[in-house]
């Protein structure tokens, strides 16, 4: 059973807890109605339980929300194609997986506008530079089901780190800033920058 809530969530899973966040609406004017954390441990049962009783749902009932994820091989760069018409996909799926020291066999990818964050098809794109995103199928399966064993089904589910570019990014044109500004992304056993441009974001190396 899925929470039959009139309650918008969106969920922040991350590896060591779970942000719940509800919501008016997912469309503007947004309202944020409530905040909760929820610290990840070894008792499945017990953040499973924490998260029903926080949307309301039976013991077998699921939180249905929009979450958030930051899986630790996803891979996110800009990158140039420069590459004949009709294999554009193939050199992206080529620029990811050389991105990985053991290229998974199956890649979830896509490829983003670095001016607008909209999804694009890169052999339809007039723009040479795009931005990839990729994750291995396997790690998104993981967090699918780890997330069902917390009591979350999601109704999508999207990279963390791209939602906060997006939102920086938006602030930078809001303040009307042409400064090159630098967004550090760091983790146990990753480190990501990013510098953005007024109405650009451009994706750099990852940090050893």
């Amino acid at each position: 059973m899925i929470s039959s809530s009139k309650k918008d969530y969106i969920v922040e899973y991350r590896p060591t807890y779970i942000r719940v966040v509800s919501v008016s609406s997912y469309t503007t004017p947004i309202t944020i109605e409530a905040i909760a954390e929820i610290p990840l441990g070894d008792d499945t049962d017990a953040i499973a339980a924490a998260v029903r009783k926080l949307a309301g749902v039976k013991a077998n009932g699921y939180l249905n929300g929009a979450c958030v994820v930051y899986p630790e091989r996803r891979i996110i760069r800009q990158i140039t194609i420069d590459t004949p018409k009709g294999t554009e996909a193939d050199f992206v799926f080529k620029a990811i997986g050389e991105s990985f020291s053991d290229v998974p066999v199956e890649l979830s990818a896509h490829c983003l506008s670095p001016a607008t964050g909209k999804e694009i098809d890169p052999a339809n794109y007039n723009k040479k530079e795009v931005i990839v995103c990729g994750v291995p199928n396997i790690d998104i399966v993981k967090l699918q089901k780890q997330m069902l064993g917390h009591g979350i089904y999601p109704s999508r589910i999207e990279l963390g780190t791209i939602g906060t570019i997006g939102s920086l990014q938006d602030a930078l044109i809001k303040q009307g800033s042409e400064a090159p500004s630098l967004f550090l992304e760091i983790e146990n056993i990753l480190r990501n920058g990013y510098s953005l441009r007024f109405e650009y974001a451009e994706v750099e190396i990852r940090l050893k």
